[in-house]
């Protein structure tokens, strides 16, 4: 693993090594414009989310929101939260980052703890 995060910001802390790895080992990322998605390796949908969410808090996640009120209540960003786009970082991957949080329940334990 090549996680130095030991602090409760370890999430962004880990976002911002997968930032710092990739301008170490691509040689070319000066040379040319390339795009890297820094996301987790794991695809999970917004049920499975709200679920794990859920359990990390303690807290019931059973009924879901109507898209009419996540528009409502935050109107361009509702769109985002209900569109899909199943990014893969598997560019990071390839570079040869690890994350220190592969699973989403791991990372929001740690994000909320």
């Amino acid at each position: 693993n090549n996680s130095l995060a030991t602090n409760p910001d370890s999430v962004i802390s880990s976002l911002c090594e997968g930032l710092y790895h990739v301008v170490l080992t691509d040689a070319n990322l000066c040379q040319e414009i390339r795009f890297f998605n820094l996301v987790a390796p794991g695809i999970v949908r917004q049920k499975d989310f709200a679920k794990i969410l859920g359990k990390v808090l303690r807290r019931p996640a059973i009924l879901p929101v109507p898209a009419k009120v996540l528009k409502l209540l935050f109107g361009e960003v509702g769109r985002v939260l209900l569109t899909s786009c199943r990014a893969r970082p598997k560019r990071l991957l390839e570079a040869g980052f690890s994350f220190l949080y592969p699973d989403l329940e791991k990372a929001l334990k740690d994000l909320l703890a």
